[in-house]
């Protein structure tokens, strides 16, 4: 199969529905203590405690939630291209990127999964000029009300936008301070639209925001 063959075969909306699917079922691996307990995110972490910082909430939920989303991708691409011997895809977390995808047994693409909970922007701590190009990209939405179980909590995802994003012109913008640093990414509003596999881009000025489905 062919490189371009594969990233249009990536942008099928099934995979990422079962891969909501796949997060939801296990979401006891962000959120043990919740699920055991019966308890919501909102019981467990209400934002009081958090005062006028609220986006630390939503920085600590994103945070727990990351290696799920990777697991779950990495998982659900490897089922839908299983009956394809040339291809071979394996995590692989170090500074390119978080996945890899082998082809023709020569060559391969590699891959980073980023997700947020914001609607306009994606969030990292550190950035090299190694970093891949390609990208899956994942804006979602919690019911952060829902009482967890051990076993099934369809419906903690309320909100999913996601794009996939190959040879992407991405522009990092670091912000420090003395106490931490971090960097950002937009989508410009060239970006071809051909990257939404769920949802939409809303392009304002100079970048997208991200018109997130409903589920």
């Amino acid at each position: 199969m062919k490189k371009q063959e594969i990233i249009d075969k990536m942008k099928t909306k099934k995979i990422y529905e079962n891969t909501i699917r796949y997060v939801e079922k296990h979401i006891q691996d962000a959120f043990n203590l919740c699920c055991r307990k019966g308890l919501s995110i909102n019981q467990v972490w209400p934002d009081k405690i958090f005062g006028t910082s609220l986006n630390q909430k939503t920085v600590l939920t994103t945070v727990r939630m990351a290696d799920l989303w990777e697991t779950a991708i990495v998982d659900n691409l490897r089922e839908f291209f299983e009956n394809d011997q040339d291809i071979s895809i394996e995590r692989k977390n170090d500074a390119v990127g978080d996945l890899i995808i082998f082809y023709k047994k020569q060559e391969f693409m590699r891959w980073e999964i980023k997700t947020t909970q914001s609607k306009n922007s994606f969030t990292g701590s550190t950035h090299s000029s190694g970093k891949c190009n390609n990208y899956i990209l994942i804006s979602f939405g919690l019911n952060m009300d829902l009482v967890l179980n051990k076993t099934s909590n369809e419906g903690i995802i309320n909100e999913i936008a996601i794009f996939v994003w190959n040879n992407s012109e991405v522009f990092w913008h670091r912000h420090s301070s003395t106490v931490k640093s971090f960097i950002t990414f937009k989508i410009p509003i060239n970006v071809d639209s051909n990257i939404c596999v769920i949802g939409d881009l809303i392009k304002g000025r100079k970048w997208c925001s991200f018109r997130r489905v409903r589920l």
